[in-house]
């Protein structure tokens, strides 16, 4: 008969044992799990940023109208009322299309609501550096959501414009804008997927002019630690989607709950059916017993000695 210091010594072995197996394989499916769910949600954000892009690369288009027009006219303003409502018509969410010579925003359509909306760009401290990268870089830049001086938030397009004198010599003629209305540019997007499965997310960008980070569209207005990021590019700016859940870990917690319940059953379960066959009231109790002493690292003979008991 196996003694019971040495049957204690098994039960302990084999639970701690049993204990370890079943806390690396609760690990590996929770890894598992949220690698495929990260895999999942990657790619949901690879298509929200080709919708993004899709639904607001023709604005930016939208913009580069009037640049046309105004570099084949060089630089007189004709029709504006007259185009600008043939241009607004296909583009329901433009809240308005303006030209601005020299930087002043002199020409609005429509005009009536959007009075406040006439500013100097080079003079206002909230439009001014990024007015000043979008002249200098010429290239066309993405502005917001910002708040407008006309009311309501917008996306802000800005198309620079740059036309040759009589010697052939490019100058500065001003900028073409188009606004967008938000938030109802976002109501687009896919953006519902990540609240309805438990998710947060933030549309941000890194501001050209200042390098700071700018939030632009979010379910969270917190820092995101555990975020799966995409970032793409839109009008000459870097977009980024990051998303993470709101609990703020990538794993299952019904499943990590069954799988603790399931662990503590079976690492009592194995030692005292292990135990039990040491007693010999099961067939091939010894060879089983042995054969389990082995694994723990005990000598069988010593489990079977007939020590004091």
């Amino acid at each position: 008969m196996p003694g019971r210091k040495s049957i204690r010594t098994i039960f302990s072995m084999l639970m701690l044992f049993s204990l370890f197996v079943c806390t690396w394989l609760t690990v590996s499916v929770q890894r598992s799990y949220a690698a495929r769910i990260k895999n999942q949600v990657f790619g949901v954000l690879n298509f929200t940023g080709a919708m993004i892009n899709t639904t607001l690369a023709p604005y930016m288009e939208l913009s580069g109208i009037w640049k046309d027009i105004l570099c084949k006219n060089n630089g007189n303003i004709k029709d504006f009322e007259n185009i600008s409502t043939l241009m607004r018509s296909h583009y329901p969410l433009v809240q308005s299309i303006q030209l601005a010579p020299k930087g002043f925003v002199t020409y609005i359509f429509p005009e009536h609501g959007n009075e406040k909306g006439k500013i100097d760009l080079f003079a206002d401290p909230n439009r001014k550096l990024e007015a000043e990268y979008a002249r200098d870089t010429r290239k066309t830049t993405l502005t917001g959501p910002v708040k407008l001086y006309q009311g309501g938030y917008g996306l802000i397009f800005r198309n620079p414009i740059y036309i040759p004198d009589p010697e052939g010599k490019e100058y500065f003629w001003g900028f073409s804008i188009v606004i967008v209305k938000t938030p109802d540019v976002f109501g687009q997007f896919n953006f519902s997927w990540f609240t309805e499965n438990g998710m947060d997310f933030q549309v941000w960008r890194t501001t050209p002019d200042t390098g700071k980070r700018e939030t632009i569209y979010s379910s969270k207005t917190s820092q995101m630690t555990k975020a799966v990021s995409n970032t793409f590019e839109i009008a000459n700016n870097h977009w980024t989607i990051s998303v993470e859940p709101t609990s703020g870990a990538w794993i299952s917690y019904p499943l990590l709950v069954s799988q603790i319940i399931l662990s503590l059953i079976i690492s009592v379960l194995i030692p005292v059916v292990v135990c039990r066959l040491y007693t010999g009231k099961y067939p091939y109790s010894r060879t089983f017993a042995s054969s389990a002493a082995d694994i723990v690292g005990l000598n069988s003979a010593d489990v079977f000695s007939d020590e004091g008991q």
